[in-house]
């Protein structure tokens, strides 16, 4: 494997990351009925909070397993 391709693809997902962690709760906040708004915006924040927590755990078990 090429490392310079490994570290293109990470910094154009980190990159991408970023603009929708910015980028939905903004789309989700004008688009929401007033009602739901919080709601919904919030909905999304633990959504990316679970990702990173699994995205942690599968890391640290493939770690274990792997050495």
């Amino acid at each position: 494997m090429n490392p310079d391709y490994i570290f293109a693809g990470r910094f154009f997902i980190g990159f991408s990351v970023g603009m929708k962690s910015t980028a939905v709760p903004t789309f989700l906040s004008e688009l929401a009925p007033a009602e739901i708004r919080g709601t919904t915006v919030g909905l999304f924040q633990f959504a990316v909070c679970r990702e990173f927590c699994l995205s942690l755990q599968f890391t640290a078990s493939d770690n274990a397993q792997w050495g």
